[in-house]
């Protein structure tokens, strides 16, 4: 009986660790961000690799090449290392919403960078705007972090009342996106 039980639970054990590899090989390995626009607030949350990007900003040859906008030194102490990071975010991500600049202000930055195993840290910015309906964004990051994988998000909000239902339909309309360097334009038209 006790060879069964052990057998059991080590074809669990198997069962669990393959199931984790499995979703972890689904995991995005590039930054991504999700934009989230709402009324008079703008919200940018991106996931970085903090460790993949502290070396390539430390590469002068990717400097020299025009992959970075400048190098880090390597021997920075943790304070200095945090305010260059920040102050790149900062002035090398920019947003447009419907052609007028949105000033975004960096609302969180983790207080550890090193992540285990190469791990992703959030770092957040936001910024108000005056526009009512949003119809384009042009958006930017720093060159430096490389790729980013982007979703845009306009939530819906309804109140659904207590055992009652609620239905939401989509604007069928189609989405153009056209890239040019680091910028990212989405263009929604709609069709009625």
């Amino acid at each position: 009986m006790k060879t069964i039980t052990t057998f059991i639970q080590t074809l669990i054990a198997i069962s669990l660790l393959t199931s984790t590899a499995q979703l972890h090989a689904h995991a995005l390995k590039e930054n991504n961000a999700r934009i989230i626009l709402r009324d008079g607030q703008v919200e940018v949350r991106i996931m970085v690799d903090t460790h993949r990007w502290q070396l390539k900003l430390k590469d002068q040859q990717a400097w020299l090449m025009g992959d970075t906008e400048q190098v880090m030194k390597k021997d920075l102490p943790y304070p200095q290392k945090k305010q260059f990071l920040q102050k790149l975010l900062t002035t090398h991500t920019q947003l447009k919403l419907n052609g007028q600049e949105v000033k975004l202000k960096l609302t969180s930055f983790p207080k550890n960078l090193s992540q285990p195993h190469g791990g992703f840290v959030e770092l957040a910015l936001s910024g108000h705007h005056k526009q009512v309906h949003a119809k384009k964004i042009d958006l930017s990051f720093p060159k430096s972090l490389g790729a980013i994988h982007a979703s845009f998000v306009q939530p819906e909000y309804k109140l659904i009342a207590a055992g009652k239902s609620a239905a939401v339909s989509f604007d069928s309309g189609k989405q153009l996106v056209e890239h040019n360097h680091s910028t990212a334009k989405i263009i929604h038209s709609t069709h009625h």
